[in-house]
């Protein structure tokens, strides 16, 4: 018997399945890029820690390839870098 494990590289809210990780054996999952909705998603019973999207340059990784819809926020300058970190880091 081995203890629960944690993916540390997925992508969640495309295809939320919790209770499949849960089955083989996977605890917890971390999200390091994300539209906003992963953090409203149903991932019961794993537990998952999710960034959000991530803040980048403008026309910035992922923004021009797979994550063009929402897995990045693009930032024209330090102050865009600061309001998308503060969205993320919530109130």
């Amino acid at each position: 018997m081995t203890p629960a494990f944690i993916d540390s590289h997925v992508h969640l809210v495309d295809a939320p399945a919790g209770s499949a990780f849960a089955a083989r054996g996977v605890a917890g999952a971390v999200d390091l890029a994300a539209p906003v909705a992963i953090f409203g998603a149903d991932m019961d019973p794993l537990r998952v820690l999710a960034t959000g999207p991530m803040v980048t340059a403008q026309l910035g990784y992922p923004t021009q390839s797979w994550g063009a819809d929402g897995y990045g926020i693009a930032c024209a300058d330090a102050a865009a870098a600061v309001a998308g970190v503060d969205l993320l880091a919530g109130p």
